[in-house]
């Protein structure tokens, strides 16, 4: 990831034949819920950029295939 302001840039490689989506959720958000990233790749790669608010963000990730299956990884960081 990578942080502009407010705004985060993510740039996730998915090997996954069957993917079907990237999302997010942030965890410090007063009603945490997963949104949407990516459903779909250019040449294997999901690039967007969210803004967050001020303060400590603790995010996890979530790449699915089509048969439901996921695999996350938890990033932590900081807008200022």
């Amino acid at each position: 990831h990578k942080i502009n302001r407010r705004t985060v840039t993510f740039n996730i490689s998915v090997t996954e034949d069957n993917f079907d989506s990237v999302e997010y959720i942030d965890y410090t958000d007063s009603k945490p819920k997963f949104r949407m990233l990516c459903n779909r790749l250019k040449d294997g790669i999901c690039i967007k950029s969210r803004p967050f608010k001020i303060g400590n963000h603790n995010v996890g990730i979530q790449a699915t295939d089509k048969a439901g299956n996921a695999v996350g990884q938890g990033i932590e960081f900081t807008i200022v």
